[in-house]
Parts: structure tokens; sequence; C-alpha cells
């Protein structure tokens, strides 16, 4: 009788480590950026209208970084080094790993690790390309409501 209230105790500890480990359970968000080495990079979060700092870290000599997340921080967020000029990421229960040359050139960027980062930027280019068109499309049809080389003549 004793040895079952023993396993039990020891089972009902072990569950409670496994519940306590995942509430406090974090993400990484790794990164190689070689021009920021020796740069201090800041994770950074929305709560609402406010902004807070996640984590930061000393980007290594050889151009990489490691910050930690917690599923509070779940949502939108941006990376920034000294610069100040953000890099947008999406921090979701999954790794996420970049590299690239600097934050402020979104281009190089390159998203190695992290399905839910992959999808907004395909929709952030994709995006950008629509807001072209329509952009273009606004244009021409000025031009061609209000210039009287366009219109029509009956004859």
């Amino acid at each position: 009788m004793y040895t079952f209230f023993k396993i039990r105790s020891i089972l009902l500890t072990f569950l409670l480590s496994i519940c306590l480990f995942n509430v406090n359970a974090q993400q990484n968000l790794s990164g190689n950026f070689p021009l920021l080495k020796g740069q201090t990079i800041r994770l950074v979060g929305f709560k609402g209208f406010e902004i807070y700092t996640i984590d930061s870290t000393k980007v290594s000599e050889q151009g990489t970084f490691m910050l930690k997340y917690a599923d509070q921080d779940l949502g939108m967020a941006y990376i920034a080094a000294a610069d100040n000029k953000a890099y947008f990421v999406v921090l979701a229960n999954e790794k996420l790993e970049i590299k690239g040359e600097i934050l402020s050139q979104p281009e190089s960027v390159i998203i190695l690790k992290g399905e839910e980062n992959k999808i907004f930027v395909n929709y952030a280019k994709a995006h950008s390309k629509r807001e072209q068109a329509l952009s273009a499309w606004d244009y021409l049809q000025r031009l061609y409501l209000n210039d009287a080389i366009f219109f029509f003549s009956k004859k």
C-alpha cells in the first residue's frame, strides 16, 4: 500500500512539473547577421497600443544571436538593432530562424525556419505588388477620364 502512494505521489509530481514546464514554455528566434556583430538586438512585441521589449541580446562575433519569447508574446513583433529599423516577424509556436545582412533591408533577410513567417513574407511581397497595380490603375483612370486627348468624338 505504501508503494502505491509513493508511486502515485511521484507520478503526480511528474505531471505537475510537465504542466509547469508547458506553461512557461519558450520559443526561440535565432538568426545570423554578420554585419550586426557586436550590436545589441531587441525583440519587441505589442500589447494593444503599447510596445514592450520581449528579449534582447548581443550579436556574437560570428553574427549569430538567439532571442526567446513565451506564449503570452505570440503575434506580431519586430526585431531592431542599433539603427532602430524594424524587421517584422510573426511569433508563433514554432522555431524561427532567419539570416541576412541587415534588418533594415527586408529583401536581404531569408527565413530558414518558420512557416508562419514564410507565409507572412509572401503576403507582404504580394501586397506590395497589389498596391502598385491599384495605384497604376487609379492613375490611368484619372488620365483617361480627365485628359481631352482620350475623349472620343462622335462623327
